[in-house]
């Protein structure tokens, strides 16, 4: 999530979601502490992308694992750590170094980024990704029919932005995205 407000975010949580990817790149180390501190006070298993202040000491501190950037070209030292992709290629180097999974975007047209040209993913891609790589998440234009094949189709599993805060109603959207999921989801 982007944006500075905890309350949406605590509220996604308690509608049912557990794992949380926090990318606040314009808050200050203290106030991240503050945001993890409520975040897995609430339940919520928290990944800190490391374009978020002090990420890197605070998962240290905390025990928790680091998400790094498509152009993130090694692991963080000792940190367990996921990472975002938008090739084979490029996730196979991540899994190389130790990933514990990866997203693959953009899986369909990103609803938060609906200008992007990029080719996407689909549902065959995506599976195939998943067989020869490891643990996928699909990122972008995730809908609940979307993450149902995807999870139909053996990806592990489905990680959502824009089609959860762009929708209507958010918590309705967390809800049946969970439900779409399945188990281990």
């Amino acid at each position: 999530m982007s944006g500075g407000e905890l309350d949406p975010l605590l509220a996604v949580i308690a509608a049912g979601a557990r794992d949380v990817l926090l990318r606040e790149p314009d808050l200050s180390p203290s106030a991240v502490e503050v945001w993890l501190s409520a975040l897995q006070s609430a339940g919520a298993r928290v990944r800190l992308h490391t374009k978020t202040a002090g990420a890197e000491a605070l998962a240290r501190r905390h025990g928790i694992a680091v998400h790094l950037a498509s152009t993130a070209e090694a692991a963080t030292q000792g940190l367990r750590f996921s990472q975002s992709c938008h090739s084979v290629a490029q996730a196979r180097g991540a899994f190389e170094r130790g990933a514990e999974f990866v997203f693959l975007s953009p899986a369909f047209q990103p609803h938060s980024k609906p200008e992007d040209e990029r080719e996407t993913w689909g549902v065959e891609r995506l599976a195939k990704a998943q067989k020869e790589l490891g643990p996928v998440l699909a990122l972008g234009g995730i809908t609940p029919d979307r993450a149902r094949a995807l999870r139909a189709a053996g990806v592990h599993g489905v990680a959502v932005l824009g089609g959860v805060w762009r929708a209507p109603d958010p918590l309705a959207r967390v809800q049946a995205l969970l439900e779409a999921a399945g188990p281990n989801r």
